[in-house]
């Protein structure tokens, strides 16, 4: 049955589903790079975060939820694994930052190409409207799975 034939309701739950379902393959393709540098999920993800942007372990633990105990082992697997390092914060000698290093950056990037090349062949179908209207339920989704996430943490 094609989307055009789906009721508004068929719709939604068919959404739902495949939501569910990228979810799902996202968290597992993510586990596999991660278990490819011997790092966990939740290690993985929080070197991304630190790749975007530098931050004390503090703002990570507030970032993720975990604990400051637990983001401390988070940090060690990712000094070990060399993904990130904590420094010393120029403005305030009190404070360490994490900060991304780079050293294993065309690794990576060789993991994902696979991937991204097949997602640039599946977006150069679509039009700039088509695109631009993903981009923004992406982010719209991206604020209220945020917003989930806080209030699970409260």
């Amino acid at each position: 049955m094609s989307s055009d034939a789906l009721s508004h309701d068929e719709l939604m739950q068919e959404i739902g589903n495949a939501g569910r379902e990228w979810s799902t393959a996202t968290v597992l393709f993510h586990t596999a790079l991660a278990e490819r540098f011997g790092l966990n999920l939740t290690d993985w993800k929080c070197a991304e975060l630190v790749s975007r942007e530098r931050m004390t372990a503090g703002q990570l633990a507030t970032y993720t939820g975990l604990t400051t105990g637990a983001i401390t082992g988070v940090i060690d697997r990712l000094e070990q694994a060399r993904f990130a390092r904590r420094v010393p914060d120029a403005q305030d000698r009190r404070k360490v930052m994490i900060e991304a290093l780079h050293e294993r950056d065309e690794e990576v990037a060789r993991l994902f190409g696979p991937l991204l090349q097949k997602m640039a062949t599946l977006m150069a179908q679509y039009s700039d409207a088509e695109l631009a209207f993903m981009l923004t339920f992406m982010r719209q989704s991206i604020e209220i799975t945020i917003q989930a996430k806080d209030e699970l943490n409260q």
